[in-house]
């Protein structure tokens, strides 16, 4: 790159022919002109979708669940970042992590979705059954935390697109009739997430467990809460270790 003490033609900008003309440190400089690649490698790729897949879900989700509990993970200065941008950030570094048991590291896998985090005890699906008038049922594990600790139940699309989420439960209940065809059980993914609502602050939150059937295996597949949170933290040291303390803010 030449730096040109009086300009090119007085000065200049873009490109002539092989050349750009621009600016540098308030001078007037002349580099080749770079036409920059396209890389298609399977990995960047993949890479690509899984940022598109996760953007789109991110979206649906954005008043319900991304303003209100990825707010408080902003970043402010140089590096500012927004509650968007740390959502996907966090749903990235676990899906690129190999720390859930049978999951394709790199893959976008709407089983792995975490829509909160905290220190919070997850409440793990256990199966999805029929409630016996042919609809779709789902339970959870209920010895951890508080029996009282307030559950919201997602059921979301294959793509993480949230259809429905129902409210009113707790950890004690146990259950949740989804409104889903049992037949149909395999069109979705159920996530069961727990939080503790604080007087005048931010609830408590956790890292969730989320479920959702295998045709192919003909089985549940459970992705629970700590596999979650393993798969944060593996996936970079960016932001610290995640806090033991239950409920604690990571």
């Amino acid at each position: 790159m030449a730096i040109l003490d009086r300009g090119i033609l007085g000065g200049g900008r873009n490109a002539v022919g092989t050349v750009v003309m621009t600016k540098w440190r308030g001078k007037d400089v002349i580099r080749a002109r770079v036409t920059p690649t396209n890389p298609q490698t399977a990995a960047q790729t993949t890479q690509r979708d899984l940022f598109a897949t996760l953007t789109r879900a991110g979206s649906s989700l954005m008043d319900a669940f991304v303003r209100p509990y990825w707010r408080r993970f902003e970043r402010s200065g140089r590096n500012a970042t927004t509650a968007f941008n740390e959502f996907v950030r966090a749903n990235v570094r676990i899906m690129r992590s190999d720390s859930v048991a049978g999951a394709d590291a790199g893959t976008f896998d709407a089983a792995q979705m975490v829509l909160t985090r905290g220190g919070l005890a997850p409440a793990d699906p256990l199966a999805l059954a029929d409630d016996g008038g042919g609809d779709t049922l789902v339970t959870w594990d209920t010895s951890g935390g508080q029996p009282d600790d307030a559950i919201a139940v997602v059921i979301a699309g294959e793509d993480g697109a949230a259809q429905d989420v129902l409210t009113g439960l707790t950890r004690a209940d146990g259950q949740a009739a989804l409104g889903v065809p049992f037949a149909d059980r395999r069109k979705v993914v159920v996530h069961v997430v727990p939080y503790r609502p604080v007087a005048g602050g931010d609830p408590k939150l956790a890292f969730h467990g989320s479920i959702r059937y295998d045709e192919d295996a003909m089985a549940d597949v459970v992705v629970t809460g700590a596999e979650k949170r393993a798969a944060f933290q593996n996936g970079g040291a960016e932001q610290g270790p995640v806090p033991d303390d239950p409920g604690a803010l990571v």
